[in-house]
C-alpha cells in the first residue's frame, strides 16, 4: 500500500461541520494557481444539512491544493495497486455517494484498460445530530443492490477523516455476505480521527482543511472542479 502525503495548513472541518473551527480556514494551504474565468467568491446565502438550515459564508476558492494532473497521477498509481488486488472472479467496488463518483468514475475506467472489470454499485450513509456536529452515528440512507455473497468488495469513498463512515461501510458489507471489504479512500485527514481505522488504500494524506472539488463540494457546489481547492473565508481571516 503506497501513500503519498501532501500537507495543508491546518485546522477548518468539512462540510457543514466545519463552522466551530472556521476562524482558522484563511491559513494559506498552497500557491495561488491559474482559475478558470468564473466567479471565486460566493456572497453569504443559506443551504440544510440534515434538515437543519446553515449559512453559507463568503468565500473564495483560489487556492488550488491538489491539481488536476496531481490527481490523475495518483490516480494511476493507485490503479496500479487495486488492479493487483482485484484480479478476481467477482469483485465490486461500492462509491459512497455523494463525494466519491469522479473518484470511482476515473478509478473503474482506468481498471478497464487494465483489463480488470468490476461490477459497480453506490450506497448512501448519512451521519448526523444536533447542531452541525455529527452525533457519530452512521446509518443506511440508501444500500447497494446487488447481492455480494462470496465477493471481494472494495468501498471507494472521497475523505478518509473521523473514520466512523468507512468503518462502518466495511461492517455492513461483511455482514451482508461479503468475503473480504477493503477500503479506498481519495483524500486522508488523520488529524479528524476518532475511530482507530485505516484504508487500505489512500490517495492523497492532507492537513485539516476545508476542501472542495474532484467531487466534494461546498453546499452542492464545486463538485465539477478537475482539482481540489481549499475553501477560504477572507472576512475571518481579515479578523485574525
Amino acid at each position: 500500500m503506497c501513500h503519498l502525503r501532501l500537507l495543508a495548513g491546518a485546522a477548518g472541518g468539512q462540510g457543514p461541520a466545519f463552522d466551530r473551527r472556521v476562524a482558522a480556514a484563511g491559513a494559506t494551504c498552497a500557491a495561488p494557481a491559474a482559475w478558470p474565468a468564473a466567479p471565486t467568491v460566493r456572497h453569504a446565502g443559506a443551504g440544510t444539512s440534515g434538515g437543519k438550515a446553515w449559512t453559507v459564508k463568503p468565500h473564495h476558492i483560489r487556492h488550488v491544493l491538489l491539481s488536476a494532473d496531481q490527481i490523475h497521477d495518483r490516480v494511476q498509481t493507485l490503479v496500479g495497486e487495486l488492479a493487483a488486488d482485484c484480479r478476481g472472479a467477482d469483485v465490486v467496488l461500492v462509491g459512497i455517494l455523494r463525494g466519491s463518483f469522479i473518484f470511482l468514475a476515473d478509478l473503474v475506467r482506468e481498471l478497464y484498460r487494465r483489463d480488470v472489470h468490476p461490477r459497480i454499485d453506490f450506497m448512501t450513509l448519512e451521519s448526523y445530530g444536533a447542531g452541525t456536529e455529527s452525533s457519530g452515528t452512521v446509518r443506511v440512507a440508501k444500500d447497494i443492490g446487488m447481492e455480494i455473497t462470496g465477493c471481494d468488495v472494495v468501498v471507494v469513498d472521497d475523505i478518509l477523516d473521523t473514520g466512523r463512515t468507512l468503518s462502518f461501510a466495511r461492517q455492513h458489507l461483511l455482514a451482508r455476505g461479503a468475503r473480504t471489504v477493503r477500503t479506498c479512500a481519495l483524500l486522508d485527514k488523520p488529524m479528524r480521527r476518532v475511530a482507530p481505522f485505516q484504508a487500505d488504500y489512500i490517495g492523497f494524506t492532507i492537513a485539516d482543511r476545508f476542501v472542495v472539488g474532484y467531487g466534494l463540494d461546498y453546499d452542492s457546489r464545486y463538485r465539477e472542479l478537475p482539482h481540489i481547492a481549499c475553501v477560504t473565508f477572507p472576512d475571518l481571516a481579515a479578523t485574525q
